[in-house]
């Protein structure tokens, strides 16, 4: 048995799009759990596929670290890993100490109040699609959802909230890599913003929250020498952008096709799911699973599978393939709204990296679903969904539907 094996294209962005990848995964689930793959344009990746050797990883850091390589397929430089420090590219225990000045304004408990809100703002944005012929949920449903929501958690103002989702989608767009080809203008945004961040978008969102001035949120530092520093500010407005807006916006779009594509089941079992929504937003999630991929770079050598995992090695934890291994869930490839357990592996699943927002984007998913559920006596998907070609992160980028 060979260390590398030659299967590129059945794991690169082209593969996900046409759909081999996922018959591979299976495949590796079952014979090959551990194996070396070549990827075009980045060195080769051992690839952990099954449920069990994904969650082991997760809450390994001193053994599969973010810190060494950082957290996604592309290689960067020494310099480029050094540069970037945000909790997403840390270890434990500089990754504790980033993530304990931010972790409170999302703990469950501290969102428990936002739970109107977030339930009037899904009857809002459905306000706004309802009974239109034809609407693309994408962009007219789900990111008005996350954006809002994400500002009420923020203390954003609502006058102010449509600037907040302009500037999340510009950090959505990589950050933008080339600031200064950016149409300032186009995107209305207000001009002392704009003046006031150079270029940056995620300084502009700074701005925006009034970091730096006001003690407004939790994001501002109480006294003088506490809180975070605007550094790790700026870091954590990246992730939220991306994470907290992107993420959980494929997450609504993806219940909303199976709500439409099952609409005859969820129609006539509506009573039952509204009495607990639970489990129907899991089961969303885990099949959502936002993000293929999560890169890790062994930090010691150890064996796995029978294979010797060198000190450096870049390792690919699919936590995809572990939201589908049927060693774990029965019939993975079924959507179960009432599927209990769900350990899905979406949010990270223990360990350091457990996803910061998962308790918002949770109240933001059954938000939507509750609300079309309550309202609606049609779901219907005008043409299949448009899926962003890419084996990182599992987007919809158009989805036409008429909901009424």
């Amino acid at each position: 048995m060979t260390e590398t094996i030659s299967m590129t294209s059945d794991l690169d962005s082209a593969a996900f799009a046409d759909g081999r990848a996922f018959g591979t995964l299976r495949r590796m689930r079952a014979d090959e759990p551990c194996v070396r793959t070549p990827f075009s344009g980045a060195r080769p990746a051992w690839n952990l596929v099954r449920h069990a050797d994904v969650v082991a990883a997760l809450r390994q850091p001193n053994r599969y670290s973010s810190a060494a390589g950082g957290t996604t397929l592309q290689d960067q430089t020494p310099q480029e890993i050094s540069y970037n420090r945000s909790m997403l590219h840390v270890d434990p225990p500089e990754h504790t100490r980033l993530r304990e000045q931010f972790q409170a304004a999302f703990r469950p408990d501290a969102l428990l109040a936002l739970g109107p809100a977030i339930d009037d703002l899904a009857h809002d944005v459905l306000d706004a699609i309802w009974s239109r012929e034809e609407v693309d949920v994408v962009q007219e449903l789900a990111a008005p959802m996350v954006a809002y929501s994400l500002c009420r958690a923020l203390g954003v103002p609502d006058d102010l909230r449509d600037y907040f989702m302009r500037l999340s989608a510009l950090m959505l767009a990589d950050t933008v890599p080339d600031p200064a080809a950016v149409d300032y203008q186009r995107l209305r945004l207000p001009p002392a913003l704009v003046r006031s961040f150079g270029g940056s978008p995620s300084r502009a969102m700074m701005r925006l929250l009034g970091v730096r001035s006001a003690e407004r949120n939790w994001l501002i530092p109480r006294r003088s020498g506490d809180g975070p520093p605007a550094g790790a500010i700026e870091d954590l407005l990246v992730i939220l952008a991306t994470a907290g807006t992107g993420m959980t916006q494929n997450c609504i779009v993806m219940g909303l096709r199976y709500l439409a594509e099952r609409w005859d089941f969820f129609s006539a079992n509506r009573a039952h799911l509204l009495d607990d929504m639970r489990p129907l937003v899991e089961e969303v999630i885990r099949i959502a699973c936002p993000l293929y991929h999560v890169r890790r770079t062994v930090a010691e050598d150890h064996e796995l599978h029978g294979r010797l995992l060198r000190q450096g090695d870049k390792v690919l934890l699919w936590l995809y393939s572990g939201n589908m291994d049927d060693a774990v869930f029965d019939d993975p490839d079924d959507f179960r709204a009432d599927r209990r357990p769900n350990p899905h592996l979406s949010f990270g699943r223990g360990g350091p990296h457990y996803c910061l927002g998962a308790a918002l984007a949770r109240m933001e998913v059954a938000g939507v679903l509750r609300a079309v559920l309550e309202r609606a006596t049609s779901v219907r998907a005008l043409a299949p969904p448009t899926m962003l070609r890419s084996n990182f992160v599992r987007e919809t980028s158009l989805l036409p539907m008429r909901i009424g």
